[in-house]
């Protein structure tokens, strides 16, 4: 990733704390800890979520706070740096990706001023194997509880947002049950987020995202179910219709998205297959399958079975 992005620190409104959540990072964590110092962070603090190399002795040896813990996944170890922070807002930039100043300043900017906001987020340019990069599109064009859960992906990775600390504690403390995945854990705390105050994004770039690097291409499948998961929940609790996806709509989803990997990585023909896996899956989806389990149509005021 291109030095270009690691801006000289200005002078900010605000001050602001970064949380690492870190597992196996040793290749790239100190990348990730210095763009969030170049981006003027007061605070910064990484979680070592039971690495097994030397995350936290890297840490240690540069002065780096860092806290361990053994291995109970990014929300938990997100949760416990956020209880040490003491700036009023808090990045959780994941231990691959790169701050990039000018956006985080212009988030600070906008949720410093206004207090509706629970979540500012800039634009993501999203870092690719073999040296390329692009900015992502932005999905949603408004951000709430409701588009979360009937849209069932999140609007942006964890980095990309600037969260005020007040309602990251109000968003826990909800009468609605936390469920905790392993996977789209991220996904859990925007709709939480979302049920305490406004969700906006502005057109900055604030983040260098790694592509194809994270656990969710490396077990896509156990990804999306996690995911699913998570809407049925949060639809069940807050009277939200949604529909979730069947088996083979999730096979199909999981070989998309492997199929996009692949080819991001020069893997064509790999690529390919996954890409005519994921168009069979889709198939059997609209057909509704009897071999597999059909589409939940789930609400606050119960679940009811519904084909493809």
């Amino acid at each position: 990733m291109s030095d270009d992005y690691l801006e000289p620190t200005t002078q900010l409104s605000a001050e602001f704390a970064v949380v690492i959540p870190a597992f196996n990072a040793e290749a790239t964590l100190m990348a990730s800890i210095e763009s969030a110092h170049s981006a003027g962070a007061s605070e910064v603090i990484v979680v070592d979520d039971g690495s097994t190399d030397s995350t936290a002795a890297l840490c240690r040896a540069r002065d780096i706070r860092v806290l361990t813990q053994p291995n109970a996944g990014a929300y938990l170890a997100r949760r416990r740096g956020a209880e040490l922070v003491t700036a009023p807002y808090i990045v959780f930039l994941d231990a691959d990706d790169l701050l990039v100043a000018s956006g985080v300043h212009e988030s600070l900017r906008i949720l410093s001023a206004q207090a509706d906001c629970a979540v500012v987020a800039g634009r993501v340019m999203a870092s690719l194997p073999r040296g390329r990069s692009r900015l992502n599109n932005q999905s949603y064009s408004e951000i709430n509880t409701r588009t979360l859960l009937t849209q069932g992906y999140g609007p942006f990775p964890p980095g990309a947002a600037l969260v005020r600390r007040a309602d990251y504690e109000a968003a826990i403390a909800l009468d609605v049950p936390e469920i905790v995945e392993r996977y789209a854990d991220d996904y859990e705390m925007f709709i939480r987020l979302s049920v305490v105050g406004r969700i906006v994004q502005h057109n900055t770039v604030s983040l260098v995202y790694s592509m194809y690097a994270g656990k969710s291409i490396g077990s896509p499948e156990k990804s999306l179910l996690c995911k699913e998961s998570i809407r049925g929940h949060y639809a069940r609790h807050l009277g939200i219709n949604v529909r979730l996806m069947n088996a083979s709509a999730v096979a199909a989803a999981a070989n998309a998205r492997m199929g996009r990997a692949s080819f991001a990585q020069g893997l064509y023909w790999r690529g390919c297959t996954k890409v005519v896996v994921a168009a069979c899956y889709k198939v059997l989806s609209r057909l509704g399958n009897s071999g597999l389990k059909q589409s939940t149509i789930v609400s606050g005021a119960g679940t009811s079975e519904a084909r493809g």
